[in-house]
């Protein structure tokens, strides 16, 4: 079975939530991305009912930074510092070119979250659109004020094989998502033909936005690992097992007997 590294099945209502994690037959565990302050609760509450099958992520996501005000922004920062201590992981949190948050807000929310992630001793999780450049700038630029490297996982990654290993180099992880499946992502198939295994985890993304109620990992996953395994000619198995084990590295309380 496998653990999705990026989802938000916690943006369907409670119940449909906790039916898609009992009944689930390919998925053993999910990795929830943060969003906003409401959602947050949302986590938690999933986290209490499934303890060792989510995990949780306190973050703003860089589309939300331009829905609030310049109040709702520092309270919801406020609030970010208090939940820490109770998250998993410290995110999404990036930037995002192709939204229309001001730049100047994307950057002291980043550099905020990496702070916190390094304080914390905890993992990001990364939400980076056409800014790949600034991002590892600020992200070299804030680990070295403390002499330590901030890691974790950039979700839906979809640039090239040179920005890849500018990650891998940090301590990140390159997740990949529904992405690849498509056509016009050719430059991601030729990135993940070149990434080596044991930086790779596979996610769904997937519900996409709290408009939407199905979660589509159960069919997604397994196609994205097929893909992986053709492009870099491997057999699926040898996929599953390395993906397993990048798993627990990032998740070192992730039970084997529960998810094997």
């Amino acid at each position: 079975m496998w653990i999705d590294a990026h989802s938000h099945i916690n943006f369907m209502p409670f119940d449909q939530a906790t039916q898609t994690v009992s009944v689930s037959k390919n998925i053993s565990g999910w990795i929830l991305g943060g969003y906003n302050p409401e959602e947050w609760k949302s986590q938690q509450k999933l986290k209490k009912k499934f303890p060792r099958q989510i995990w949780t992520s306190a973050g703003i996501h860089p589309w939300v930074m331009g829905r609030l005000t310049s109040e709702e922004w520092y309270e919801a920062l406020k609030q970010l510092q208090l939940l820490v201590g109770e998250a998993d992981f410290i995110g999404e949190t990036g930037l995002d070119k192709n939204f229309d948050t001001p730049e100047s807000r994307q950057e002291i929310s980043f550099k905020k979250h990496i702070e916190l992630a390094l304080s914390s001793k905890k993992l990001l999780i990364l939400h980076i659109v056409g800014q790949h450049g600034l991002a590892l700038k600020i992200l070299k630029e804030e680990s070295s004020l403390v002499q330590r490297s901030v890691n974790g996982l950039i979700h839906g990654f979809s640039g090239s094989w040179e920005v890849a290993q500018e990650y891998i180099n940090l301590g990140f992880y390159i997740s990949i998502g529904p992405g690849i499946l498509k056509e016009n992502f050719k430059k991601l198939r030729e990135t993940v033909a070149k990434i080596p295994l044991e930086f790779l985890v596979i996610e769904s993304d997937s519900p996409g936005d709290f408009s939407k109620t199905e979660y589509l990992g159960e069919k997604v996953i397994p196609e994205i690992a097929e893909y992986v395994a053709e492009l870099q000619q491997l057999n699926l198995e040898n996929v599953k097992m390395q993906v397993a084990k990048n798993m627990k590295n990032l998740l070192p309380q992730w039970s084997e007997d529960k998810n094997g």
